[in-house]
């Protein structure tokens, strides 16, 4: 079962901000220096639990299942999303960098920015061995791009936004559950909500403690 009574009812709802992470107006090049890394600066967000789901279940969340009939329409996310950890296990960051970040936020998320995401992992958790391909988890969200006047926010407000409502950018967290040496590691994918989710906005990682609801970082 894939989306469970769990995780949709009684569940509050999480913040972009935990005891590592400082709040989500810092600047891109700030947040690169403490571990994770993301062309995300968004402020403001907004989304309902309800609307996420995932392979596994509340109490095991590492379960591979298809996707069913209510995310279907993200299933190119988890495509994408596996193709960059094979990419990211490999240690191609050119070819990340080349084909899979949005092409506005190229000269953001460089091949040299990828590989300190590449190496930062690895120096804390040892290499990926492997992850389970069916294994999956989607968030949507909306996030307010009015607020941040960063270049981050500039470039998709502009693209992706909705002028009439304070350009607000529907965005999808897809998640993964990725074996290191050391344990397992959260990550989570940002791609915009164009429907093709063929290029990503950010990447995060996290050592995985328990379970958690799917979008949340804490």
């Amino acid at each position: 079962m894939h989306s469970l009574p769990e995780q949709r009812n009684g569940m509050k709802p999480s913040t972009m901000k935990t005891s590592t992470v400082e709040p989500s107006t810092m600047k891109f090049s700030k947040l690169l220096l403490i571990g994770l890394v993301s062309a995300l600066t968004l402020s403001a967000c907004n989304y309902d639990t309800r609307a996420s789901g995932r392979s596994g279940t509340y109490q095991d969340d590492y379960l591979e299942n298809p996707i069913n009939e209510e995310f279907i329409q993200y299933k190119n996310a988890l495509t994408v999303s596996n193709e960059i950890l094979d990419l990211m296990k490999a240690g191609d960051s050119k070819t990340i960098a080349d084909n899979y970040v949005l092409e506005e936020l190229k000269p953001l998320l460089t091949e040299e920015e990828i590989n300190k995401v590449i190496v930062g992992a690895e120096k804390k958790y040892g290499k990926i061995v492997s992850y389970k391909p069916m294994q999956w988890g989607f968030e949507p969200r909306v996030e307010n791009g009015k607020r941040d006047k960063s270049e981050f926010n500039k470039i998709i407000a502009e693209k992706y936004g909705n002028k009439k409502a304070g350009k607000k950018i529907p965005i999808l967290f897809s998640v993964k559950i990725v074996e290191h040496e050391k344990g397992l590691v959260n990550y989570w994918f940002q791609f915009p909500s164009d429907g093709k989710y063929e290029k990503v906005l950010g990447i995060f990682y996290k050592e995985k403690k328990g379970t958690r609801n799917v979008g949340q970082f804490g």
